[in-house]
C-alpha cells in the first residue's frame, strides 16, 4: 500500500507540473523524423500529385537531404499529365506544382499549348475553383519559363469577376451560384487575385486593391482565439464537400495573406499579435498524424517565415514574420542554482535577429505583488540563448508567472518580425526542504502531560518503537522551511496507522503556523478502529509539485491497548488474504449433472417425428395441386433481398417455438426471440414516403417528407437531402442540393417554400438519406438516392380570351367579343359558309410563365344533338383556333341553324380546369347535294334514361377450377392428422412442464406468450392463404412483445 500510495504520489505532482505548462517550441527535429514517417512512397511513387508535391515541399522546407528518390516516376506523372488534353486544371495545377521541385524537362511547345486551354479558361471561368487553378498554372510556367507568355491582357476584369465572389465580412463564395460563403474559399482568393496582380499586363485600378485590402482586415475580425493566445479561423457551416476543419482553413487564409503580400504594395492592417497568434496554433498542435495535417502545418509556418524580406526603398513589408520564445526547461532547482535560459527562434526553428529579452516582471499567486521586476537577460552568444545566471532571493520554491518581453535592436527589424508584446509562461522553482524539530509522542489523556517523546530524523533510516493505550494521545510535529529559510507549506501531508491485519487508517496532518502537528486521541477512535489492540506501523507522508525531497517514509510503530469490543460494535473490513494467492494451485472442482430425465422408447419418437413431418409434406402438396397467392410479393432487387430476409426470420421464429417444447426453457427462448426480433426490425429497410405527391403554387404548400423503416418504426437520426429535381429531361434540373428542415413535433422533413425556379407541372424529386451515425449506417439501408414524381399544381390566369367572325377572303374581322372564361356570361355570333370562326386565348402559370395544358378542345353541338369537336392549337404566345366553314359544310352535314360553342382547357396541374358553355353561333350553310352524308342518328329522348330499362342479364366471371371435393376432403384429414397425432403423443409420453412457472405473474406472461406464438403462426398461413406482405410486416411487431422485463420487475 504505501509503494501505491507514492507512485500515485509522484504521479500527482508530475501532472500538475505537465498540465501548468502552456509553452511553444519552433520546429524541431523530432518533425524531420515525423515526415519520414509520414511521407513514405510506396513502389517508389506517391498516390497522387497533389501528395507527391506535398510531401517534395515538406522535405524541402524541413531541409531534409535523406530523402526518398521519387523524381523518375514523378516525371513521367508530370509529363503525361501536362501532354494530356484530357487533364484538368486541377491536374495541370499539381503537375506544375511538383515541376517546380522536380525539374522535369518540359518542352516549349508543351508550355505554349498548356498556356493556351489556360487562358481559355480563365476566360469562360465562373467559379472560384477554375480561376484558382488556371492563374495559379499561369504563375507557376511564369516561374518555369520564360519563353512563354502568360500574361492576362483582360488582368482588371478578371479581378473584378472574382472580386465579384466576395462578401461583406470578408469570407468568399465558390460560384455565383452557392449562396454559402467560405473562410478556406476566402484564402484561395487571396492566391487567385495575387496571381492576377503578378500576370497583369498594364496596372489594376488601385481602388480594387484598396478594397480587397479591407476585405482582409473584415475577415480578420473574424478570426478566433484560444486561452494561450493562439488564434485561428474556423469554418462555418457549408455544403459537406466543401467543409475544412480549423487547420486547412487557417493554413489557406495564410498561404493567401502571404502570398499577396508578397505581390503587392502598401501595409495591411493586421496586427502583430495575430501573426504571432497563428504561428502559435500552427505550433500548438504539435505533430500530427496526418500527411495533409502536417503538410498544411509546415508549409502555413514557411509562408510565415519566407515572409521577411528586407526592406529596399521601392518596397514595404505588409506583413510580419512571427518570433517564437521558449523556455529549454521550466523547472528551475533553487537547490542546483539552475540558470533560467531563455530560446528566440523563427516558427521554423530559424536564428532570431539582434534583440533583447526582458523579464518583465514575475508573481505567484496574485498578480499585485511581484517577486522579480524589470531584469534583462544576458545573451549567450555561443549556445544562442538568453540566461539570467541567478534569481533573486525573493523568489522562493513554488509556481510562478514569468512575463517576458522582446526588444528588437534595429528599427527596420521591427517591421519585420511580430514579437507579440509580453508573453507570460508559468515556471516552477523547486528545492529540498528542510526538515527540523521532528518528534514523537504519547501524552496523557488528562492534562496532556508528556509520557514519552522521542526524536525523529526524518532524512535518516531510524524508526522508533511507542506503546499506547486508550486513554492517552498520540502527538507527532515537525517543521519545514524552505532554501530561503521561509516557512513552507506543503500541498499534501498524512500520517497513516496500519494494524497488522492490514486495516489502515489515514490522518492528514494539520498546519498550526510555525509547524506541522497532528494529535491522535485513542479514547475517541476506538470504534474507528474497530477495538483492534496490537502493533500498528507509522507512515509520514509529505509532498509537493516543488518539494524535492518528498517524504514516503516508515516512521516505526505504536503497540496500542484497546478495550474489548462491545457486542454490537462494528467489525473490521475483510482483507484480501494474499495478492499472490491467485496463483497458487486451486482446489479440485467436482462437477456435479443433473441426471438425464426420462425418455420415450426410439420407436415411439421416430413415430411421433413422422407426424410431426406430415403436415409439412402434406402442405406442399397442397401449394404444388392449389397454387399460391403470390401476387404481391416484391420483384425488384432491393425490395425482394429484405422480403426473403424478413420471411426467414418468420421461419425462425416457428423453428424457435418447436425448440421451446422440445428443449428449451422459457428464459432462453426470450433471449432468442428478442435477437430474432431485433432481426425483423433491421431486414425491414428505411422507407422514404411523402404524405403529398400534389403541391399547390397557389396555395403555397409545404413539401414534407417521411423516413420510417417498413414496419412503421421511427428512423435513427438522419437527414433528407434534395438532390435535384428536374421536369422532362434530366440534364437541367429546377432544384440542386437542398437540405430539408426536420420538424421534431411531427416527425417530417420540411421544404417550407418552393424556389421560384419550380413552375407547375410534373416533377422527378430525386431524394438522398444521410445518416448520422457511423453505425447506423451499418444497421439500417437507405437505398441511395429515391425517386420520387410530384406534380406541382396552380391556378392557371387566363388572358386575352376573344372569339370572332372572319370574312374568308380577306380574314377581316367583321364580328368580335371579349370572353370572361372565368365568368357566366354567353355570347351569340352568326356567319355563313363563306365566313370563318376564331377562337384565342392566353394561358399563364403562377410564376408568370406560358402554361400549355394537356388538352384544349373546342365542341360545336347542333341544335339536332349532332357533335363536333376540335383541338385549340398552340402557336407559341397564345392558344387559337379557327374553323373555314367552307372547308367543314361537309363534315357538318349541311346543317344550317344553331350550333352551341363549348370550350375544354384541362390539365393535371391545373386547379381550374376549364369546361364552359361559351355561347352559340347561328350558322348558315348551303342545301345538301342529293349524295352528301347523312348525320348520325341520335336519341330521340334525352330523358329517355328514366324510363323502364331492358331487363340485365349478369355475367359472372367464371369459377376458378378448383380440385375434387374428395382431394379437399383427403388434405384437410392430412392436416388434421398430426394434430390428432400430437395428442395422442402428449398423452401417451406426457410434456416437459417442469420448467413452466407455477406462480401467478410468470405463469400468465408465459401464457400470453403461447398466445402470441399461437397468432404468428396464424399469421404466417393467413399470409400464404390471403394477407399482403405489407399488413404481416405491420402486424408482426405487434405479436412480438417481450414480456422478460416485466417479469424482472415482479
Amino acid at each position: 500500500m504505501a509503494r501505491n500510495l507514492g507512485a500515485f504520489l509522484v504521479l500527482v505532482l508530475a501532472i500538475s507540473i505537465c498540465e501548468a505548462a502552456s509553452i511553444f517550441q519552433p520546429i524541431s527535429d523530432s518533425h524531420r523524423s515525423a515526415a519520414l514517417e509520414l511521407f513514405t512512397p510506396a513502389d517508389g511513387s506517391f498516390g497522387s500529385l497533389e501528395e507527391t508535391y506535398e510531401a517534395l515541399r515538406t522535405f524541402e522546407i524541413l531541409g531534409i537531404q535523406k530523402k526518398p528518390d521519387i523524381s523518375s516516376g514523378s516525371c513521367q506523372s508530370v509529363s503525361e499529365t501536362l501532354q494530356s488534353s484530357s487533364s484538368t486544371a486541377k491536374e495541370i495545377f499539381d503537375a506544375l506544382k511538383v515541376n517546380s521541385l522536380v525539374k522535369c524537362k518540359v518542352d516549349e511547345e508543351n508550355f505554349q499549348g498548356i498556356t493556351s486551354r489556360l487562358k481559355a479558361v480563365v476566360n469562360d471561368a465562373s467559379s472560384l475553383l477554375d480561376f484558382y487553378y488556371s492563374i495559379g498554372s499561369l504563375v507557376l510556367i511564369k516561374d518555369q519559363t520564360s519563353n512563354v507568355d502568360v500574361q492576362l491582357s483582360d488582368a482588371d476584369g478578371i479581378f473584378r469577376s472574382i472580386k465579384a465572389l466576395s462578401q461583406s465580412d470578408g469570407r468568399w463564395r465558390y460560384s455565383s451560384n452557392n449562396p454559402e460563403s467560405s473562410t478556406f474559399a476566402a484564402g484561395l482568393a487571396l492566391e487567385a487575385l495575387s496571381g492576377v496582380l503578378s500576370l497583369a499586363s498594364s496596372d489594376i485600378d488601385h481602388s480594387l486593391i484598396v478594397t480587397l485590402k479591407n476585405d482582409i482586415v473584415k475577415l480578420f475580425d473574424s478570426i478566433e482565439k484560444y486561452g494561450d493566445g493562439s488564434f485561428y479561423f474556423e469554418e462555418k457551416v457549408v455544403d459537406a464537400h466543401e467543409h475544412q476543419g480549423p487547420l486547412s482553413t487557417t493554413s489557406s487564409v495564410v498561404r493567401g495573406l502571404t502570398t499577396f503580400a508578397s505581390v503587392s504594395s502598401g501595409s495591411i492592417n493586421v496586427p502583430g499579435d495575430k501573426i504571432l497568434g497563428l504561428a502559435k496554433f500552427f505550433l500548438g498542435i504539435g505533430i500530427p498524424g496526418n500527411p495533409k495535417d502536417f503538410f498544411n502545418q509546415i508549409d502555413s509556418l514557411a509562408c510565415l517565415e519566407s515572409n521577411r524580406q528586407e526592406l529596399t526603398w521601392k518596397a514595404l513589408l505588409v506583413v510580419s514574420a512571427p518570433l517564437i520564445l521558449s523556455l529549454p526547461a521550466t523547472v528551475l532547482s533553487l537547490t542546483k542554482k539552475d540558470q533560467l535560459k531563455v530560446k528566440v527562434n523563427t516558427v521554423l526553428g530559424s536564428s532570431a535577429p539582434p534583440l533583447t529579452v526582458k523579464l518583465v516582471r514575475a508573481f505567484s499567486g496574485s498578480k499585485d505583488h511581484s517577486a522579480i521586476e524589470s531584469l534583462e537577460l544576458k545573451f549567450d552568444p555561443e549556445n544562442l540563448v538568453h540566461v539570467l545566471d541567478v534569481l533573486p532571493k525573493s523568489v522562493d520554491v513554488g509556481k510562478y508567472i514569468f512575463v517576458f518581453e522582446i526588444v528588437l535592436h534595429d528599427s527596420v527589424d521591427k517591421k519585420v518580425y511580430a514579437t507579440g508584446g509580453q508573453t507570460q509562461v508559468p515556471i516552477f522553482v523547486t528545492g529540498v526542504i528542510k526538515i527540523d524539530n521532528a518528534e514523537i509522542a504519547v501524552l496523557d489523556s488528562d492534562l496532556d502531560s508528556i509520557e514519552t517523546q522521542k526524536k525523529l530524523d526524518l532524512a535518516g533510516e531510524n524508526t522508533i518503537s511507542l506503546s499506547a493505550n486508550h486513554l492517552q494521545k498520540l502527538r507527532l510535529s515537525f517543521k519545514l522551511t524552505t532554501p530561503r529559510v521561509n516557512l513552507f507549506k506543503p500541498h499534501q501531508a498524512f500520517l497513516k496507522l496500519k494494524h497488522e491485519t492490514n486495516v489502515e487508517h489515514i490522518f492528514v496532518v494539520g498546519n498550526s503556523g510555525k509547524q506541522f502537528e497532528i494529535i491522535l486521541d485513542f479514547l475517541g477512535l476506538v470504534e474507528k478502529f474497530f477495538y483492534l489492540s496490537g502493533r500498528y506501523d507509522i507512515q509520514l507522508t509529505v509532498g509537493d509539485a516543488v518539494m524535492e525531497n518528498s517524504i514516503l517514509r516508515d516512521v516505526g510503530h505504536v503497540e496500542l491497548d484497546l478495550p474489548e469490543a462491545p457486542e454490537k460494535a462494528p467489525r473490521p473490513p475483510t482483507q484480501a488474504v494474499d495478492s499472490y494467492s491467485r496463483y497458487r494451485p486451486q482446489a479440485e472442482i467436482t462437477h456435479i449433472f443433473r441426471s438425464p430425465e426420462k425418455l420415450p422408447p426410439k420407436e415411439l419418437s421416430l413415430a411421433f417425428l413422422g407426424l410431426i413431418l406430415l403436415p409439412f409434406v402434406g402442405f406442399l402438396i397442397g401449394l404444388l395441386r392449389i397454387g399460391v397467392n403470390l401476387k404481391n410479393f416484391p420483384t425488384s432487387a432491393v425490395p425482394a433481398t429484405f422480403a426473403i430476409l424478413f420471411q426467414l426470420g418468420i421461419a425462425a421464429v416457428l423453428l424457435l417455438y418447436v425448440l421451446f417444447w422440445l428443449k428449451l426453457d422459457l428464459f432462453t427462448t426470450l433471449k432468442t426471440l428478442g435477437f430474432l426480433g431485433v432481426f425483423l426490425m433491421v431486414s425491414a429497410p428505411l422507407i422514404l414516403s411523402l404524405p403529398a405527391t400534389v403541391l399547390s403554387l397557389t396555395k403555397k404548400d409545404q413539401l414534407k417528407v417521411k423516413v420510417n423503416t417498413v414496419l412503421g418504426s421511427s428512423a435513427p437520426p438522419l437527414t433528407v437531402k434534395l438532390v435535384r429535381a428536374f421536369s422532362g429531361s434530366k440534364d437541367h434540373s429546377a432544384i440542386e442540393s437542398l437540405e430539408l428542415k426536420f420538424d421534431p413535433e411531427n416527425l417530417v422533413h420540411v421544404l417550407d417554400v418552393l424556389p421560384k425556379s419550380v413552375d407547375v407541372g410534373k416533377y422527378i424529386f430525386v431524394f438522398e438519406i444521410v445518416l448520422h451515425d457511423s453505425v447506423d449506417k451499418k444497421v439500417y439501408a437507405t437505398g441511395g438516392q429515391t425517386q420520387v414524381p410530384i406534380f406541382v399544381t396552380g391556378v392557371i390566369k387566363i388572358d386575352n380570351a376573344e372569339i370572332a367572325v372572319l370574312d374568308s377572303d380577306l380574314d377581316s374581322i367583321e364580328t368580335q367579343k371579349k370572353l370572361d372564361l372565368a365568368g357566366e356570361n354567353t355570347i351569340s355570333l352568326s356567319a355563313n359558309h363563306l365566313q370563318k370562326l376564331r377562337l384565342s386565348f392566353k394561358l399563364t402559370t403562377p410564376r408568370v410563365n406560358l402554361f400549355k395544358p394537356h388538352q384544349a378542345f373546342l365542341k360545336l353541338k347542333h341544335e339536332t344533338n349532332v357533335e363536333h369537336i376540335f383541338v385549340v392549337g398552340n402557336s407559341g404566345k397564345q392558344f387559337e383556333i379557327i374553323l373555314d366553314f367552307l372547308g367543314l359544310v361537309e363534315k357538318f352535314f349541311y346543317l344550317s341553324g344553331r350550333y352551341d360553342i363549348q370550350l375544354t382547357v384541362g390539365d393535371a396541374v391545373m386547379e381550374n380546369s376549364i369546361l364552359r358553355d361559351v355561347g352559340h353561333v347561328e350558322l348558315d350553310l348551303p342545301e345538301a347535294p342529293e349524295k352528301a352524308p347523312r348525320p348520325p342518328t341520335q336519341a330521340v329522348d334525352s330523358y329517355s334514361r328514366y324510363r323502364p330499362q331492358a331487363e340485365i342479364t349478369h355475367i359472372f366471371r367464371s369459377p376458378e377450377k378448383l380440385p375434387p371435393k374428395e382431394l379437399s376432403l383427403a388434405f384437410l384429414g392430412l392436416i388434421l392428422l398430426p394434430f390428432v397425432g400430437f395428442l395422442i403423443g402428449l398423452l401417451r409420453i406426457g410434456v416437459n412442464l417442469k420448467n413452466f412457472p407455477t406462480s401467478a405473474v410468470p405463469a400468465t406472461f408465459a401464457i400470453l406468450f403461447q398466445l402470441g406464438i399461437a397468432a404468428v403462426l396464424l399469421l404466417y398461413v393467413l399470409f400464404w392463404l390471403k394477407v399482403r406482405l405489407s399488413l404481416c410486416a405491420f402486424v408482426c411487431p405487434l405479436l412480438e412483445f417481450d414480456p422478460l422485463s416485466s417479469i424482472r420487475k415482479c
